[in-house]
């Protein structure tokens, strides 16, 4: 079982990542499945695995490819969103 505080977190998580892309979406920020695929590998690769050994792991834990893809796809929306919006003051 999750504790109470983790499963606090992990719903606030994924409320952020659906208005990070409801955001992006609103700004016509996209970020096409290749990316995202192309950057799930990038991650595979930094930790020192296979993609599928990867998809393996995940799915070990619970977590299904669709949705660290989703994940991913959140992060680099709001990335570039905040790129956009704030990258001249920086």
């Amino acid at each position: 079982p999750v504790p109470d505080d983790m499963r606090k977190q992990i719903i606030q998580g994924m409320i952020d990542e659906i208005l990070q892309l409801q955001v992006a979406k609103s700004k016509k920020i996209k970020v096409t499945d290749a990316e995202v695929e192309k950057s799930l590998e990038a991650l595979a690769k930094d930790n020192k695995m296979s993609l599928d050994a990867m998809v393996k792991m995940l799915k070990s834990n619970g977590i299904s490819k669709q949705t660290m893809l989703t994940r991913l796809r959140a992060q680099m929306a709001w990335g570039r969103y905040i790129r956009e919006m704030y990258g001249a003051l920086v």
